[in-house]
């Protein structure tokens, strides 16, 4: 369904963080720069799929970290919408090796024949090569504000004149400074942390509807924030 502004029906954007990897299970020392899901995860990353097909959608988005593959592939199990993998989606900080501020060093990533072979009928932007999708050192939070803004006028651009409900299935940081962009808060008043949007749980929902606004900028209301109704409460996690 979609959202239905008076007489013109909106695009509805749902953003779900990707469901529990082995980094988000295990100590910050042990991290690896592209985990998979755990048990636990892939039972939420089930779940979310159910739950999205008694709503509909019509495109689903995922960045190319193997836990967004996964958590959108038990999605789109469950539904025929096309599924388009984009780099610019990716966790704050891109892909990287280390766990503290001089350890951190950028990685490649999955390449265009690793990720074709594993989810071979999904879409890939033109990026993704045969070194990998993340070509750079560790990204700054700068660089990541940066990508956020032109993920956010990418989607207004794209979606912003279309009917349709589209998924997003994104990383918990990068989610954080999509929300901090588009919600009114003002840095001034946030911790570095950012922690009034609060903590983001995996597979976690947020609903957003594009309206057009007055002056014909695109307007983002907040439907629901971090919603786990779709999952048991022993499936929350962090």
């Amino acid at each position: 369904m979609n959202c239905d502004r008076g007489t013109h029906k909106v695009p509805e954007i749902v953003l779900i963080r990707h469901a529990q990897s082995a980094n988000n299970a295990g100590p910050d020392h042990a991290r690896k720069p592209d985990p998979a899901l755990t048990e636990l995860g892939e039972k939420q990353a089930e779940l979310t799929g159910q739950w999205l097909r008694s709503v509909g959608i019509d495109q689903l988005y995922c960045s190319p970290f193997l836990r967004s593959l996964l958590t959108a592939q038990a999605i789109a199990e469950h539904h025929t919408a096309p599924v388009f993998i984009r780099p610019d989606l990716c966790e704050q900080g891109g892909c990287y090796s280390g766990h503290e501020g001089t350890t951190k060093r950028g990685a490649p990533g999955m390449n265009r024949e690793q990720i074709k072979q594993r989810f071979p009928n999904w879409g890939m932007h033109e990026s993704i090569d045969e070194r990998g999708w993340w070509h750079g050192d560790y990204e700054t939070l700068p660089e990541a504000e940066e990508r956020t803004r032109t993920v956010i006028d990418w989607i207004a651009s794209r979606h912003g004149n279309q009917e349709g409900r589209i998924v997003f299935v994104i990383h918990a940081d990068f989610k954080r400074r999509i929300l901090e962009a588009i919600l009114p808060i003002r840095r001034e008043h946030m911790p570095s942390s950012g922690l009034e949007v609060g903590p983001l749980s995996n597979t976690s929902v947020t609903r957003l509807s594009l309206v057009p606004g007055s002056d014909s900028t695109p307007q983002w209301v907040v439907q629901s924030l971090n919603s786990t109704s779709h999952l048991p409460e022993s499936l929350w996690t962090t």
